[in-house]
């Protein structure tokens, strides 16, 4: 038995930078790719930065027009990195953004779920370099784990980077990525890549911004969140108490307790859907939460037209809501397709008159 991605590390004779994470690692991943990119076209190098794994698609039908020089940035999940001691290989520049609980349902624990993390670092030899947030305790006592040198990145005491996407966790995502840039030996072109960084516009369906409405309203699609801790990150990217939030979708039996405490720190305005949906506003309710201030609204649908509402009933009087947020805190099964339907469906209610 093998897996996709154990063949492609097998015979991938690029230099691999693997990234993992429990929140973020899509965004530090295109970073990257982006950062490499831009350090690449601004040498006028001939070499090639592929883009693949979690993110994209599969670089397998590639393999023929890759070659040594070249650099591939994969993203890889814990689904992925759980088979790598078949193989026994890590790449060669492996960075984790950080770990919080999630896929329990699939690895029993959480020690499972790090363990399986664990293996992007663990088949590392002397050669090979290992970078680690210096700012999550967790991850920063993995050092031990590889036998590369390792580096870190962290955005204390740093000055912050003038990105498009908004949030803490985005600078994070973004100083990741530079310290990719000096471990391959291309810190010399930091500039080019700082350029293409402030130019980064994000994912979708990760702190998008899908509309700004004639009120200079901006709605931003984050339905990648799936979790509570990622819902917590994009609360934090929030002007406090001066955005709408709807939450709630398919429950995975993960603890919301913190996210309800969260949302009624920060929120001006929360409506829930889906089958958590209404837990999710008792919880906060009961977490302090105004309660004339909190809805549940089943779909989706209900959800935006309530936020339109509520904008509408703004006066000078009442604090100013600016943005509305979909950033659910759970999977779509319940009433989508994907994250990425629901995303888009978000999208699409909120660019309707």
């Amino acid at each position: 038995m093998t897996t996709e991605i154990n063949i492609f590390l097998r015979h991938c004779p690029a230099r691999i930078i693997g990234i993992t994470g429990s929140v973020g690692k899509s965004t530090t991943t295109a970073m990257t790719h982006l950062a490499i990119a831009a350090a690449l076209k601004n040498m006028g190098s001939r070499q090639t930065c592929f883009l693949g794994g979690n993110i994209g698609h599969s670089l397998l039908g590639d393999l023929g027009g890759i070659t040594g020089e070249d650099y591939v940035v994969l993203e890889l999940s814990s689904f992925m990195l759980e088979d790598l001691p078949w193989i026994g290989v890590s790449p060669h520049v492996a960075v984790v953004t950080n770990l919080v609980g999630n896929h329990l349902d699939r690895h029993g624990t959480l020690e499972n779920y790090a363990a399986a993390k664990q293996n992007l670092l663990r088949f590392q030899n002397a050669g090979d370099i290992a970078i680690l947030n210096a700012d999550d305790a967790t991850v920063r006592s993995w050092a031990g784990i590889t036998a590369g040198r390792v580096m870190n990145f962290t955005i204390a005491n740093q000055g912050e980077i003038k990105l498009a996407v908004p949030g803490r966790h985005n600078q994070s995502n973004a100083r990741a990525a530079l310290v990719v840039l000096e471990a391959v030996g291309l810190a010399e072109q930091r500039p080019a890549a700082l350029t293409a960084l402030e130019q980064f516009a994000g994912l979708p369906h990760r702190l998008q911004l899908v509309h700004t409405d004639l009120r200079a309203v901006q709605w931003f699609n984050d339905s990648k969140a799936t979790t509570p801790e990622a819902a917590i990150t994009a609360l934090a990217a929030m002007e406090r108490r001066k955005f709408i939030c709807i939450v709630g979708g398919s429950d995975k039996h993960a603890d919301m307790r913190e996210f309800c405490r969260q949302l009624s720190d920060g929120c001006g305005r929360i409506v829930g859907i889906g089958a958590t949906g209404q837990s999710l506003v008792a919880g906060t309710i009961a977490a302090g939460f105004a309660s004339d201030h909190a809805c549940y609204a089943q779909t989706l649908e209900a959800a935006v037209a309530l936020a339109k509402t509520w904008l509408a009933e703004a006066t000078p009087d009442s604090p100013s809501l600016k943005a509305v947020l979909l950033s659910p805190g759970c999977a779509s099964y319940d009433q989508f397709t994907n994250y990425q339907h629901r995303g888009e469906r978000f999208a699409a209610l909120a660019q309707q008159s």
